[in-house]
């Protein structure tokens, strides 16, 4: 009897020890699997608008050939619409930089603003990160919820979304460990001109690391957007595990 309780006890010790890397290789395993289908997903929106393109450009073909003065017509009126388009976009953009300038921030880590950001989750894979340097690939949510930060890294409630122009700071908070999974836990060593991939929305963006800074949780004028510039600031707890401070890395879109 007491044979098996000793071997109980052992098998029980062994389980705590091997957990941190059994946890680590399930995180891996369950993001890897999240941004395969996110591949997947985009692989098929290219397959479905690529079909989509061919057919208008062929009955577009067949119409300007039956119209052909009417077409040209109707092209430059187009022509003259689409400009006041984008200069209405271009007009509201700006508008949206300012709104974003002035928003009032919420540091994801503080258990005081967890429910707001928990009735804000959605849980869809808005696309990964990859970190080359710390052989990192991340899956990326909108919202820097609870749930999605259990996962992986997440955009900051308030700040710019991805690729969204001059002028704007992406804030993309993220664990400094979480139970195993290394997550950002050693983002304080990449160097100036380290890459920084963000694929999202079918498109691969990079950036270029420009520098590091330790903040308080309360600076929130630190990730203010940065004049003719498209920054992205990753967003971590420090010193690692004391965690009162804030750890950013600047970087830069190319």
């Amino acid at each position: 009897m007491k044979k098996k309780i000793a071997i109980v006890i052992f098998l029980i010790g062994l389980l705590i020890f091997s957990w941190p890397s059994i946890y680590r290789t399930y995180k891996k395993w369950d993001g890897d699997q999240k941004i395969a289908q996110y591949e997947r997903t985009v692989k098929k929106k290219k397959q479905a608008d690529a079909q989509e393109t061919s057919q208008h450009g062929k009955k577009n073909s067949k119409e300007s050939k039956d119209n052909s003065s009417e077409s040209k017509t109707t092209n430059s009126n187009d022509s003259g619409a689409n400009q006041q388009q984008e200069t209405d976009a271009n007009q509201s953009d700006s508008a949206n930089t300012a709104t974003e300038t002035g928003t009032t921030l919420a540091d994801p880590f503080t258990s005081t603003i967890e429910t707001a950001y928990r009735n804000q989750s959605g849980g869809k894979l808005a696309g990964y990160l990859v970190i080359p340097r710390l052989n990192e690939r991340l899956p990326f949510y909108l919202g820097a919820t609870a749930a999605h930060l259990s996962n992986g890294a997440a955009q900051i409630i308030g700040t710019a979304e991805p690729d969204a122009g001059r002028n704007t700071n992406m804030v993309v908070a993220g664990h400094r460990g979480y139970y195993g999974a290394t997550m950002f836990r050693y983002v304080d060593q990449l160097k100036k001109g380290d890459s920084v991939y963000l694929h999202y929305g079918g498109q691969k963006l990079t950036y270029r690391v420009l520098r590091q800074e330790v903040i308080r949780p309360t600076q929130h004028d630190k990730l203010n957007p940065s004049a003719d510039k498209e920054m992205m600031t990753l967003f971590t707890c420090h010193p690692y595990p004391a965690n009162y401070q804030r750890l950013l890395v600047y970087c830069e879109r190319v």
